[in-house]
């Protein structure tokens, strides 16, 4: 595949995104977007947005398709990403054969969606360089096995492209799945009370995210601080400090954040805050066990070898 030019002319938004959503589904979107609101918290639904980009362009689209108001001359920066990558999707998706055409839309369906939307920006830099581009990856036979991701050529020119890209959470001890849904249902039980004081949850291993246990966690703290008490074992996997802050604290920048943090700062340390002038949530959490990060980057590195 080869484009003369990877500019998407403005006026056509409206006619890509349409287009896109004829192949990959308008229902499906339109769920996904129900489920991400249904989600409820603040930290958990951000997350969420992260893995999926696409999600809150189509939120505006659709909410600018259902008021007929002109796509192009109301479109934001959301709207503008979405259609500059679905732009070369559809070019891809009419020049692959069924398998890869398959193949595309079930990368799109995936909950994180990130790693596919690196492919199509190392694509679409070779497409602007004047390259031809061979999917091969994605229109491959299941028997072959694995190969590279694409081909690329021009003139002399012939090389094989591997696109690698790896989650945060890789070799991680403490997820951020786990970690964002125990922040908000924390947040859900302390919202109405004025409380000032940072909260240390250390694991004897993984997080985990079983909300039954974060509900549980979530009482426990809070009639421990009702008791002014300092100390709580949860239970043999989970142990809670709660460190009193004082009645003034307000963080309202990244340099108080800092501040307050130190002397509680680990490099295994996860951290989420909540603050205002009645209340100050600072959650801290962190395992007993060390994380393998770099484990869980060679072994994805050496399986594509």
């Amino acid at each position: 595949m080869r484009l003369s030019s990877v500019d998407l002319d403005v006026k056509t938004i409206g006619r890509e995104i349409e287009q896109f959503l004829s192949v990959t589904g308008r229902v499906y979107w339109e769920k996904l977007i129900k489920k991400v609101d249904a989600s409820g918290g603040i930290f958990y639904k951000e997350y969420l947005l992260r893995r999926n980009p696409f999600i809150e362009g189509f939120r505006q689209y659709f909410h600018l398709y259902s008021r007929a108001k002109s796509i192009w001359k109301n479109r934001s920066e959301e709207i503008d990403y979405l259609t500059q990558k679905i732009f070369i999707i559809n070019k891809i998706i009419r020049n692959v054969n069924d398998r890869g055409q398959a193949q595309i839309i079930g990368r799109l369906r995936g909950g994180d969606i990130r790693s596919f939307l690196h492919e199509i920006t190392i694509a679409t830099h070779f497409l602007r360089n004047g390259f031809e581009v061979n999917f091969v990856e994605y229109e491959r036979p299941e028997d072959e096995g694995r190969t590279f991701d694409f081909l690329v050529s021009r003139d002399s020119i012939e090389a094989e492209v591997e696109c690698k890209s790896k989650s945060y959470d890789a070799g991680r001890k403490i997820k951020r799945d786990g970690f964002y849904i125990l922040c908000d249902e924390l947040f859900r039980q302390f919202k109405s009370t004025k409380m000032k004081c940072l909260l240390e949850i250390n694991c004897s291993e993984n997080l985990g995210q079983n909300h039954d246990i974060f509900i549980g966690i979530a009482k426990k703290i809070k009639v421990a601080i009702g008791n002014g008490d300092k100390n709580i074992i949860f239970s043999e996997d989970f142990s809670i400090t709660i460190n009193y802050l004082p009645p003034e604290t307000l963080i309202d920048s990244e340099g108080k954040f800092a501040s307050v943090i130190r002397p509680y700062w680990t490099p295994k340390s996860h951290f989420a805050i909540v603050s205002n002038n009645e209340m100050t949530m600072i959650i801290k959490v962190e395992s007993e066990e060390n994380d393998r990060v770099l484990k869980a980057m060679y072994d994805e590195l050496k399986s594509s070898l």
